[in-house]
């Protein structure tokens, strides 16, 4: 992939959706599982973006700039903004991110990348969601025949909106491949990864392993214009999870998916709308939930 068109494009689900300091506390308004609902990884949005250009080569094969500010704006719809299976209420939410990204190269084979990012997050009817973070992702990558082998490290500090008040500090650590091929003018990708995730408050230090598949293709030779769809299955068992309180071991099965458009606009901008649905079914009751979110943003790009 070529890291200009690669870090043009940026997380419009971004990451968190923290709540104060009785929200985290309270099963069934899970500050992790809410950041994740949001979070992509980078690499795997990168993916995506090589899939819809019809350049899956991921290896730098011509001189391009290394760095890239990126911004973006989105507005969503949730039909549950708690994440709770009790009482799910609906609300429309508003998103705002700046970051600088960089990628470099070594031996003409690995791909390094790099970024940092930060993000508010303002709820129209629940202000107590409102969050403001800080994420980075640093990793690296390689193709080992058709197979492209990805490997990220993400930090992130989730804050009240006014960065006053830490409510969650989280590190994840990501390894994937993946095995993109074409079926005429459709893009096909499967993948799997395992992932761990250590965190403060430590209730929601986990592993996860997962597979999925994204598709995508180009819906009209004038314009830069690409329809896309995913499915994908996780399943995350926690060291531990409010267990005096629960008193059961927390494992959970997630299953996501997404439809969408995406216009591509001349220097490293989009325009992009989707539909989202997650379910998650937990040994802890409280923890099952189903969510559906629709999601229209725009983001731009300026490389140096």
């Amino acid at each position: 992939m070529v890291f200009a068109k690669a870090f043009s494009i940026f997380i419009l689900l971004s990451l968190g959706l923290a709540g104060n300091a009785l929200a985290q506390a309270a099963p069934g308004n899970n500050i992790d599982d809410r950041v994740r609902q949001q979070s992509r990884i980078l690499s795997e949005r990168e993916r995506e973006e090589a899939m819809m250009t019809g350049d899956t080569d991921i290896l730098l094969t011509r001189r391009t700039k290394l760095f890239n500010l990126h911004g973006l704006f989105s507005a969503d719809n949730t039909s549950n903004a708690f994440l709770t299976p009790f009482d799910a209420r609906t609300d429309v939410f508003g998103q705002a991110q700046i970051g600088l990204s960089f990628g470099t190269k070594i031996a003409n084979k690995i791909d390094l990348f790099a970024d940092l990012s930060a993000n508010t997050v303002h709820y129209s009817n629940y202000a107590e969601l409102d969050y403001s973070a800080l994420t980075g992702v640093i990793g690296a990558r390689t193709n080992v025949g058709p197979v492209s082998l990805n490997a990220t490290y993400q930090p992130a500090v989730v804050f009240d909106r006014e960065f006053r008040k830490r409510q969650l500090t989280s590190h994840r650590t990501r390894i994937s491949a993946a095995l993109p091929f074409n079926i005429k003018r459709l893009n096909i990708e499967p993948s799997i990864s395992i992932e761990r995730t250590l965190s403060n408050p430590t209730d929601y230090r986990a592993w996860s392993g997962g597979a999925g598949v994204t598709f995508s293709a180009p819906i009209s030779r004038k314009i830069p214009l690409f329809a896309f769809a995913s499915v994908n299955y996780e399943k995350r068992d926690f060291d531990s999870y409010f267990p005096d309180l629960v008193g059961v071991r927390r494992i959970d099965d997630n299953w996501s998916g997404n439809v969408g458009l995406v216009w591509q606009l001349r220097n490293g901008g989009e325009v992009r709308a989707s539909y989202n649905y997650g379910r998650n079914s937990s040994t802890s009751d409280v923890n099952i939930y189903r969510a559906k979110t629709g999601t229209i943003g725009i983001s731009a790009a300026f490389r140096f």
